[in-house]
C-alpha cells in the first residue's frame, strides 16, 4: 500500500471532544496483476529450458534472469530472492501442460514456478488458478504480472486523548503493528466504556486487514460489533470478505 497523505501536526487539526472522531486515510492499495494472479507473499522459482547449445543458453538465460529480476523488484523490494535454474529440454516433452509445471513446483518446493521456453513463459501458481498460464518472454518488464493499484479511503476512529493520537499517528505512517499494539492497550483499559473499546477493536481489525491477516481482522470486527456496533463495521467487513475470497 502507498500513503498519498502527508500527516500534518495532529494537534493542530483536532477538535477536542469526548466523542469518537473520524480520520480518513487515502491510500493506494495493491491488487492482483492484470493476469488475475496475486503473487504477494508467495515463493517463486524461474526455470529455463536448455537445449545444451551455447547459443540457446545465451538467448534464453537472459530472459529467465530478467523475469526473476522483474518479479523481485515488484514483489520483494528488489531483494534477489528468486532462484534461477536450468533444465535440459526433453525433445518429447510438452512443457506447456499442467503435469510438467506441477512436477516442477514439487521439485523446487516453491509456490509459483515460471518456465522460460524459448519466446514463451509458462507458469503455474499452486496457490491460485489450477490452470497453466502463458506470457511472452522478454528481456525487460512483465507488465501483465505486475500488481495493479487502486485509490481507496479508509477511516480510523480516534478520541482526543494522548494514546489514541499516538496510535493514529502510527497508523497514518503505515506502522500498523505499532498502532495495533496501542489500540490493544486501549481496548484492555476500556472495560467501563463499551463504545470506546469497540472503536479500538474496529481499528485493530482495520490494522489486521492492512497487513493481510483476514481471519484475525474478522475476529476483531466481531468483538467490536458485540461490544458496541460501529457504523463503519459493515463496510470494512465487506472489504475483508472480498480479500479473503468469501
Amino acid at each position: 500500500m502507498k500513503n498519498n497523505l502527508s500527516l500534518a501536526l495532529l494537534a493542530a487539526c483536532l477538535i477536542c471532544s469526548c466523542s469518537p472522531q473520524a480520520y480518513v486515510l487515502d491510500l493506494q492499495m495493491r491488487y492482483p496483476s492484470l493476469s488475475g494472479d496475486d503473487f504477494m507473499g508467495k515463493e517463486m522459482a524461474v526455470i529455463y529450458l536448455d537445449n545444451a547449445s551455447r547459443s540457446d543458453s545465451a538467448t534464453v538465460f537472459p530472459k529467465a534472469e530478467a523475469l526473476a529480476l522483474a518479479m523481485e523488484k515488484e514483489y520483494f523490494g528488489g531483494e534477489q530472492i528468486i532462484p534461477v535454474f536450468s533444465m535440459l529440454r526433453n525433445p518429447k516433452g510438452d512443457y506447456s501442460k499442467a503435469d510438467s509445471l506441477v512436477s516442477l513446483v514439487m521439485l523446487t518446493g516453491k509456490d509459483v514456478v515460471f518456465l522460460v521456453d524459448g519466446d514463451k513463459v509458462h507458469y503455474y501458481d499452486s496457490m491460485g488458478s489450477p490452470e497453466v498460464k502463458h506470457v511472452p518472454a522478454t528481456n525487460g518488464r512483465y507488465p501483465t504480472l505486475e500488481s495493479t493499484w487502486r485509490n481507496e479511503s479508509y477511516t480510523i476512529i480516534y478520541y482526543d486523548q494522548t494514546k489514541w493520537l499516538e496510535a493514529l499517528e502510527k497508523a497514518a505512517a503505515m506502522k500498523w503493528q505499532e498502532a495495533s499494539d496501542l489500540w490493544i492497550e486501549i481496548a484492555k483499559s476500556c472495560d467501563n466504556n463499551m463504545q470506546m473499546r469497540s472503536c479500538a477493536e474496529y481499528n485493530i481489525a482495520l490494522a489486521c486487514y492492512m497487513v493481510g491477516n483476514w481471519e484475525l481482522a474478522l475476529q476483531w470486527l466481531d468483538a467490536s460489533d458485540a461490544d458496541f456496533p460501529v457504523s463503519l463495521s459493515s463496510g470494512l467487513r465487506m472489504r475483508i470478505k472480498k480479500k479473503a475470497g468469501r
